[in-house]
């Protein structure tokens, strides 16, 4: 009777030792893919907002390139160089 007890306490200590740390290695493995989801859709986002930043920066850049011609070939349509012109 002994030898069964003795048998299943090393059976069940065997099982706890090898079944907790796959335990706790699949927990840290969730937990870990889990985190990447989080970092790669706030990546995403991220290339979304510099996309659109950019964009507009390009929008503008076109702009200032034409205000900034407009004034070095004296363009008086320009509101600001009507003004000057007219020395108001």
């Amino acid at each position: 009777m002994n030898d069964v007890v003795l048998v299943a306490l090393i059976g069940a200590f065997g099982t706890i030792a090898a079944g907790l740390p796959a335990v706790l290695i699949e927990r840290a493995r969730r937990e870990n893919n889990g985190d990447h989801a989080i970092v790669r859709r706030k990546l995403r986002e991220l290339g979304l907002q510099i996309e659109k930043v950019s964009t507009k920066i390009g929008s503008v850049d076109g702009k200032l390139e034409e205000h900034l011609n407009s004034h070095k070939d004296g363009d008086s349509s320009n509101e600001l160089n009507r003004r000057v012109e007219s020395g108001k």
